[in-house]
């Protein structure tokens, strides 16, 4: 806040110079006819004699007196000119003001909203309470195992098998404008992934994760998985989640072959004689509290006002690209990198892509490019997230580390 009280005492000054260089203006100019005039004087002195001073006074006065006028009418104009000029500036500077003031508060509200954060999670045999940029960083970590378990059960190499035939096509317009490379399984993946992360695999969770991979993907594929899914429980459920980690463990074979049997049964789970000894390890019939119980009510708001705070800088008509680049400079010093990582993935997910990635305009009629634009991700410390490159999906920002590697 000093550096902007800072700012608004320049603007002061500005506005103090810009005046005094208007009236200075008008005073030389003055000055410049005012001497005009009087060197009139030796040239009428010399080429007129004293008695023809009578008779051509009223010629002299003639050609005077409209001088004068239109000298007068310069002036006037001059000066209204300039104090129009000194106006928009003061005016300009009221409305950057405005902007600023309003852009400061959004920073004030997103570092509101991490001090808020607060995350509960057993972790290494106790429970511990995660706060803070601390809390970012633990759910940053918990999406990323969501990825891997998405991944070990998407074994498929055929697009057809995760994504349906209208969706593929949309994605393929995406793809088209921002860059060929992209892995449509990739892709699809990260926002399933995201997508179980964000909303949880709870009764609620799953009836609204069924309404969102509805029209995009293909229900043989993520029934299955969200079935598989639901099985990894909370780890202070130890038993159970032992029980999980040796699955995970299990060769490709052995390992689709109890998902499918699992899931093949889960209308009648006690029917032990069924179900091979290992799959009656996991007692189906049994409740238990699942591992990705969701984040939306942490994230949802969280996000909304990023996206909110870049997209009224971007729709600011008062500054240049460039002074829209330096505030948004601001902005993300503010954001850790795990902040980053989380802001590239859900920019990818279905939720996210108004960040860039949305094929068609938004309502306002108007393609925002804001990741790109505003180098929000630029601060990642390395090429990819795990096996996810990031400048395959956003390949014009310039990131940092590249800048190191010359």
């Amino acid at each position: 806040m000093k550096n902007h009280t800072k700012g608004n005492n320049e603007d002061k000054k500005e506005e103090a110079y810009i005046n005094s260089t208007a009236k200075m203006s008008l005073l030389y100019i003055g000055l410049a006819i005012f001497g005009f005039l009087i060197l009139l004087i030796p040239f009428f002195s010399n080429h007129i004699k004293y008695k023809d001073l009578a008779s051509m006074g009223d010629a002299v006065g003639g050609i005077l007196n409209p001088l004068v006028g239109i000298a007068a009418a310069l002036l006037t104009f001059l000066a209204f000119y300039i104090q129009f000029q000194a106006n928009k500036q003061v005016q300009k500077q009221f409305e950057i003001q405005k902007f600023e003031s309003q852009f400061y508060e959004m920073i004030k509200l997103y570092r509101d909203n991490v001090s808020e954060m607060r995350y509960e999670k057993y972790h290494e045999g106790k429970d511990f309470i995660f706060e803070n940029r601390q809390a970012l960083r633990v759910l940053f970590k918990e999406f990323t195992d969501c990825y891997r378990d998405v991944k070990k059960f998407s074994r498929s190499q055929l697009t057809e098998d995760y994504i349906n035939t209208d969706y593929i096509k949309e994605l393929n317009s995406t793809v088209k404008k921002t860059n060929s490379n992209i892995d449509l399984i990739e892709m699809s993946i990260i926002d399933i992934s995201y997508c179980i992360f964000f909303y949880g695999l709870g009764e609620s969770g799953i009836q609204i994760l069924r309404a969102i991979f509805k029209k995009k993907y293909n229900s043989n594929y993520y029934f299955k998985l969200l079935f598989y899914m639901q099985l990894k429980p909370k780890q202070h459920n130890i038993k159970r989640y032992n029980l999980w980690k040796d699955l995970r463990g299990k060769s490709l074979e052995d390992f689709q072959q109890i998902i499918d049997e699992l899931y093949n049964n889960r209308q009648t789970p006690e029917a032990k004689s069924e179900l091979s000894p290992f799959s009656q390890l996991f007692k189906m019939h049994l409740g238990y509290e699942k591992f990705y119980g969701g984040h939306q009510f942490r994230l949802g708001h969280y996000f909304r006002h990023l996206f909110l705070s870049y997209n009224f800088l971007e729709r600011t008509n008062i500054l240049s690209k460039v002074e829209k680049y330096n505030y948004g400079k601001i902005y993300r010093a503010q954001l850790s990198n795990y902040e980053q990582a989380l802001i590239f993935i859900n920019s990818i997910s279905s939720m996210g892509v108004k960040w860039e990635l949305n094929p068609k305009k938004n309502n306002e009629n108007y393609m925002s490019n804001l990741i790109t634009t505003y180098g929000i991700i630029r601060n990642l410390p390395s090429q990819q997230l795990y096996d996810i490159r990031y400048d395959t999906y956003y390949p014009n920002v310039r990131y940092e580390s590249d800048e190191y590697m010359f």
